[in-house]
């Protein structure tokens, strides 16, 4: 069991998250505003007339050339390391958008487990900000919500309580249905019709998620602190996060392995880009946008929202044990490396689950044992 959070950690989570959203903020907000640099989907689609404004001007925007030039470096470095360029990878594309989305309300159900309104109404409210002010921005303020929210509870010597099983199930349906056929149809016809019902995707979920999870609500909810089922479910989901986009990254690793200098081909793809790609054209622009997983949606946007999440996976039980929070983030960076995005942010979340549920099983016990005395 966690010890009492001191201040210095709930500083630490909030200073951490917080960063993590400003400099999200400063990228998104007052860089791209004043430059008039819009979305990459948008500006990309014929419905807007071309090709808009690249990225590459921050490289001309003088006042800050000397701190953009280092975090195009940092960025591009980075997402070239998590997803090597792949010409296959159009579904793990767009299989990886609902898991923005299933991470933060799985976590909500944690939280609350018995609150219907909650799983619906807090994404919807948070998924507008995001598309208004950038899910950069938002995502990693949600996570320093839910940490600190971890570390009181923990408080208490009680565990979190195991999410309720039919709205967990009713959460993932709407979700999985709502984000995969949009972004469907959205990479297939990008027009100004799908790009609009792109932008109103959150208003799409919660009424898909208000029309699945009545199907499940006849089923009794788990008790409160013990749910054997929980993890199957859970686990299942995330096996199949990371396995979607293995499949793809298998065939780049395969390509380094039988060439014949694979250290050299392994140095070729993780060279960062010295600066942000420009697309051509919009034909260009879909074939990058299917397999580069920084570059491919919200330029910008997109790794602070990855890294975020993927931060909020092993901040929850890293102050507990400091050898396993390294060996998670060891083992979760060579696994992001060797088989792909999937599998690098999936590896904390089923230590996190693992961690939880022993928490509440040692909770159980221990009641029942002081129940036998």
């Amino acid at each position: 069991m966690v010890s009492v959070p001191n201040a210095a950690r709930v500083v630490a989570t909030v200073g951490t998250f917080g960063s993590l959203g400003v400099m999200a903020f400063y990228l998104l907000a007052i860089q791209q505003l004043p430059l008039g640099i819009e979305r990459a989907v948008e500006p990309h689609c014929p419905a807007s007339g071309g090709p808009g404004i690249g990225l590459g001007a921050y490289r001309q925007y003088t006042g800050v050339h000397g701190v953009d030039a280092y975090i195009c470096m940092v960025i591009n470095g980075f997402a070239t390391i998590l997803n090597p360029p792949l010409r296959d990878a159009m579904a793990p594309f767009i299989l990886s958008v609902p898991t923005g989305w299933l991470i933060p309300v799985l976590e909500i159900t944690s939280l609350f487990p018995n609150r219907r309104a909650l799983v619906i109404v807090v994404p919807l409210i948070f998924g507008i900000c995001a598309q208004v002010i950038g899910g950069g921005v938002c995502v990693p303020l949600f996570f320093a919500y839910s940490q600190v929210e971890r570390m009181r509870r923990r408080t208490t010597g009680l565990p979190l309580s195991a999410p309720n099983e039919p709205i967990t199930r009713g959460v993932i349906l709407g979700i999985m249905l709502g984000a995969t056929v949009n972004t469907i149809i959205l990479v297939a016809r990008p027009t100004f019709t799908t790009i609009t019902l792109w932008q109103l995707l959150p208003v799409y979920l919660a009424l898909l998620q208000l029309s699945v999870i009545p199907f499940y609500s006849a089923e009794p909810g788990p008790p409160p602190y013990a749910s054997p089922r929980r993890s199957s479910l859970l686990l299942s989901l995330l096996l199949f996060t990371a396995a979607i986009p293995t499949l793809s990254h298998l065939a780049f690793v395969k390509s380094v392995l039988t060439s014949p200098a694979p250290l050299q081909a392994l140095s070729d793809a993780l060279i960062p880009y010295p600066y942000l790609y420009e697309y051509a054209s919009v034909e260009e622009f879909m074939e990058f946008a299917s397999f580069n997983e920084a570059k491919r949606f919200l330029q910008w946007d997109a790794l602070l929202i990855y890294a975020s999440t993927w931060l909020g996976g092993v901040w929850s039980w890293g102050f507990s044990s400091v050898k396993t929070f390294v060996r998670a983030v060891g083992i979760s960076l060579v696994a992001g490396i060797l088989l792909g995005p999937g599998a690098l942010m999936a590896y904390p979340y089923l230590i996190q689950m693992q961690v939880d549920e022993a928490e509440r099983q040692a909770w159980v016990e221990k009641g029942v044992e002081k129940k036998n005395q």
